[in-house]
Formats: C-alpha cells, sequence, structure tokens
C-alpha cells in the first residue's frame, strides 16, 4: 500500500491574522508571568509595555517581546539591555514611545532605531550613548521629546539635532551643554 501524500494547504489571510493575534496573547501573557506591565486596547491587543521590577528574566522576554509588534508604548528602563538585545526593535514599525534609560546601550545599539519613522518619544538617559549615537537620532524625523539627561554630550552632539523640526522638548540636564550650545538649540527650535 502507498502511503498517501502530505498535503499543506496555506492558511488564509484570515486564518494567518487569528494566528498572529493568538501569538500575540500568549506571548504578552508570558511577558506579565515575567513582570511586565502589559497595556491593551479594547479589542485585548497589547499596545504598551513596561518592565515593572528589572529582573534577570527580561531578556529572556525578548523572545516573547518580538511577538508584540502592534506595542506603540515600550518602556524598558533598567532592564539590563545590550547594544546586542536591541536588534528586535527593528520590527516595532508602529512604535510611537520607546524608553530605553539606564541601559547598557551605545551609540552602536542605536542603528536598531533607525526606520522607525513613527517614534515620537525616545528617553536614553543614563545610557551609553555619545555624540557620535546623536547622528542616528538626528534620523528620527517624527521626534517630538528626547531624553538626553546625564550622558557625555555637549554642544557639537546637540547641534546634531538641529533639523528635528518637530522637536518640542528635550531634556540636558547633567550633560555637558554650555550656554552658547542652548542658544544655538533654541534658535533653531523656537
Amino acid at each position: 500500500q502507498k502511503p498517501s501524500k502530505l498535503e499543506i494547504k496555506p492558511l488564509s489571510p484570515e486564518e494567518q491574522a487569528e494566528r498572529e493575534k493568538k501569538d500575540r496573547k500568549h506571548a504578552a501573557e508570558r511577558l506579565e508571568n515575567m513582570g511586565m506591565l502589559i497595556v491593551r486596547d479594547d479589542e485585548g491587543e497589547p499596545i504598551g509595555l513596561r518592565v515593572v521590577q528589572p529582573n534577570q528574566n527580561i531578556r529572556q522576554g525578548l523572545r516573547e517581546l518580538e511577538e508584540l509588534t502592534t506595542l506603540q508604548q515600550l518602556n524598558l528602563t533598567g532592564a539590563g539591555l545590550t547594544d546586542h538585545d536591541l536588534a528586535f526593535l527593528k520590527k516595532f514599525t508602529r512604535l510611537e514611545e520607546l524608553i530605553l534609560s539606564n541601559n547598557r546601550i551605545t551609540d552602536k545599539g542605536l542603528s536598531n532605531l533607525e526606520g522607525i519613522t513613527s517614534l515620537g518619544i525616545l528617553y536614553l538617559d543614563q545610557t551609553g550613548v555619545t555624540e557620535e549615537g546623536l547622528s542616528t537620532v538626528a534620523k528620527l524625523s517624527g521626534l517630538e521629546a528626547l531624553n538626553l539627561n546625564q550622558l557625555p554630550i555637549g554642544d557639537r552632539g546637540v547641534a546634531k539635532l538641529n533639523d528635528l523640526a518637530r522637536l518640542n522638548h528635550l531634556e540636558l540636564t547633567h550633560t555637558k551643554i554650555t550656554d552658547e550650545g542652548v542658544k544655538q538649540l533654541a534658535a533653531h527650535h523656537p
């Protein structure tokens, strides 16, 4: 007797969308069990994530986080992330707010933000980002708010932000910016 052929039938677009929705739901549940807060829209879709209690499980949760491409807000403050860990961000094309405060990221990791045109709020305070990294930040044309507190940046670095036309909130405490640098920045952002 000849074995029957295995028939593989592709999923319809509706079936694929439903499968992806279930995958996002399960990933969100696993992340909640790791101590993360998930914000959902009226239909139950995950749209926001916040690290509540940083711990070693967060880096393990990056795999689940990759499933939540519907996120609009992502707060990973103090999650212990490195440049390598940020590769998952390339999938987050709907991201509007990204908080990476107090992580071990550098200029190199910022390349993962290129292409996230929806990004309006970015916090990079207390990271290893330098003036060189601000060249990448300057490409994020939709930025309206930027936190660069406690970074080793000066007048030359903030000058790279002059072309960010929508930027209306910039935090620069404990940096190397001089009064002249502030004047130059104010001239470009009245």
